[in-house]
């Protein structure tokens, strides 16, 4: 008798899961383009409860909800729907899975943008160093430059940037944010090899024009300027 009641439990239990399991399946639906943008419209409801529901589903479903979010920025004339429309993205574009998409992106921008975002912050990313790593080697000298200072960020110490000019003149994680760099391979006689020169403010130098404020840091046969110093 025990024998077949258990038997007629299990039966149950199974079909409480099978008639479950759809169910299940059906919440992780991906939403549709209506669901995205009837909660696109919510950021901008007179309900702050709605508002911050609406923000955060549309973070949880990332990167589909991102060209209905755009099109909100631009056409939109809600400043708080824009508002929170750029949070999100940022959100959304911030996380660990979306950076590791950018890197492989085919748009040189996203790639240069995403070894930037792992460099101001290497680490909540630095899981993604052997993808960073190979960008050393990417056909633009400006995502090699974004890659090299994001590698130098996560592991100064990795051999990929062990001869790296650019690795050098960040001085052990003292400078990050690359503004320029220029080619004045004459100064190597009154500085040398190498040279932190720190803080300057110079519109030309070397025969360019247009130089930002910044902090020089020569590596023969280049000047780096920088954006930023680290916080002492």
């Amino acid at each position: 008798m025990k024998t077949r009641i258990l038997g007629l439990l299990s039966v149950g239990i199974a079909i409480v899961v099978f008639q479950a399991a759809p169910n299940l399946a059906a919440d992780k639906t991906p939403p549709s383009d209506e669901q995205i943008e009837q909660l696109v419209k919510q950021l901008g409801d007179d309900s702050f409860d709605v508002r911050e529901k609406a923000t955060k589903e549309l973070i949880e479903i990332g990167a589909p909800a991102l060209p209905q979010l755009r099109k909100a920025i631009k056409d939109n004339k809600d400043l708080e729907l824009r508002n929170r429309a750029k949070a999100i993205i940022d959100k959304i574009k911030s996380s660990p899975a979306a950076v590791r998409e950018s890197l492989k992106a085919t748009d040189v921008q996203d790639r240069k943008e995403a070894c930037e975002r792992i460099a101001e912050d290497p680490k909540t990313y630095k899981e993604l160093l052997p993808q960073v790593v190979e960008l050393i080697k990417d056909k633009d000298e400006s995502v090699r430059d974004a890659a090299t200072i994001a590698v130098a960020a996560i592991d100064p110490d990795n051999k990929a940037i062990a001869d790296s000019k650019l690795a050098k003149a960040m001085v052990s994680g003292k400078y990050s944010k690359l503004l320029k760099r220029v080619e004045v391979p004459n100064d190597k006689e009154s500085y040398g090899e190498f040279k932190d020169y720190g803080h300057y403010q110079a519109t030309s130098y070397g025969g360019v024009d247009n130089i930002p404020e910044g902090y020089w840091v020569y590596v023969y046969p280049y000047w780096y300027i920088w954006g930023k110093m680290a916080d002492k």
